[in-house]
C-alpha cells in the first residue's frame, strides 16, 4: 500500500513527509474530487490495475469513475454519483465546467473508455478536454 497525499507532493518543502508512487500498483483509490485523473496515477497502474476516482465539477458534485488498465487501453464506467471535497493538484476550471456540463445532459452511462491519446473530439467523446477524454468506444476498438 501506498499513501500520496497530492497537497503534500505539491506543497513538499512545506511538509517533512511526502509519499510517490515509485512502483505500479493493483489499485488506486483518490479520496477527493478530480477533474482528470493524473498522469502518475495512470502510469503507475499495472496490467488489470484499476484506479478509482471522484470527477467532480464545479460545484463539488459528480460521478465515481472506475479505470482499468487493460492491454487494449483504458477501459471505464461511472459507478456512483457522489459530492465531496476537492482534490488539490488535480483539478482544472475548464474541465470542471464542462464536467458540469457533461454530467447535466445525461450520457455518463454510455462511457467506456478514457483516451489518452492526443486527438480531435470525435462524435464518441462523451467529454473532451485538454485534460480528459472520456469516450463511448471500449477501448482498442
Amino acid at each position: 500500500m501506498v499513501e500520496a497525499d497530492t497537497l503534500r507532493e505539491r506543497y513538499a518543502e512545506e511538509f517533512t513527509y511526502t509519499a510517490h508512487l515509485t512502483s505500479a500498483a493493483d489499485a488506486i483509490l483518490v479520496n477527493a474530487g478530480a477533474t482528470h485523473p493524473r498522469s502518475i496515477w495512470l502510469n503507475s497502474l499495472r496490467p488489470n490495475g484499476r484506479l478509482v476516482l471522484p470527477l467532480t465539477g464545479l460545484n463539488r458534485t459528480g460521478w465515481v469513475l472506475k479505470v482499468v488498465n487493460r492491454d487494449t487501453g483504458y477501459a471505464a464506467h461511472f459507478i456512483s454519483s457522489i459530492s465531496i471535497f476537492p482534490c488539490v493538484g488535480a483539478r482544472d476550471p475548464e474541465t470542471a465546467r464542462l464536467l458540469g456540463d457533461a454530467f447535466m445532459s445525461g450520457g455518463w452511462a454510455a462511457v467506456r473508455s478514457l483516451r489518452r491519446d492526443t486527438h480531435q473530439i470525435e462524435a464518441t467523446c462523451w467529454l473532451h478536454s485538454d485534460n480528459l477524454c472520456l469516450s463511448t468506444v471500449d477501448p482498442g476498438a
